[in-house]
């Protein structure tokens, strides 16, 4: 009886830390395809290889965001260099949301957590409409490359975007999509 006792209670000591375990481990966010009514800069972006430049990490705080509601992320990369975070919404149209007219300096240091937006920055992250899927692109190049063409200021320069891909074999990159509700 005393074993049985002491071995339901090992069990379950087990299972609770097995359990608590199982909730700590950081969500692996595999890539997305991309939706069937997707364009060609989506399908462009979402078709990027990581690179051989740089490991690079993105997640987001949630999966599914609601129009206006302010979307937080985090890019993990392993090496020094510049942040691009780009944004394709349902109907195509890509988004340069970092660096931007209030944070020009997309640099950053090897093995630093970029948390976007920054604790009290003078910009927000938020869920536009079109409701649907919307793809976010992190993309690292190396200390002082800039994508050429590619500025704060002209939503023009970024529907050449595709013509960069094959830069990124030396960069790095990584993809999510998320789902932005009504």
């Amino acid at each position: 009886m005393i074993q049985t006792q002491l071995l339901k209670s090992v069990f379950l000591v087990v299972l609770v830390l097995g359990l608590g375990w199982a909730g700590c481990r950081k969500e692996e966010q595999r890539p997305q395809p991309p939706p069937q009514s997707a364009g060609q800069v989506w399908q462009a972006f979402a078709a990027l290889p990581p690179g051989n430049g740089a490991s690079v990490e993105l997640a987001t705080a949630q999966s599914s965001y609601r129009v206006g509601e302010e979307i937080r992320l985090t890019v993990e990369t392993d090496t020094a260099g510049q942040l691009w975070l780009i944004a394709v919404d349902q109907q195509d149209q890509p988004v340069l949301v970092y660096p931007n007219v209030h944070q020009l300096d997309n640099a950053f240091s090897p093995d630093q957590t970029i948390s976007l937006p920054p604790d009290g920055a003078a910009w927000q992250f938020t869920a536009q409409a079109p409701a649907g899927e919307t793809l976010l692109l992190a993309v690292v190049t190396p200390p002082g490359e800039v994508i050429e063409g590619l500025s704060v200021e002209s939503a023009e320069s970024l529907t050449r975007l595709p013509d960069l891909l094959p830069f990124v074999s030396r960069w790095g990159a990584a993809s999510r999509v998320v789902d932005v509700q009504p």
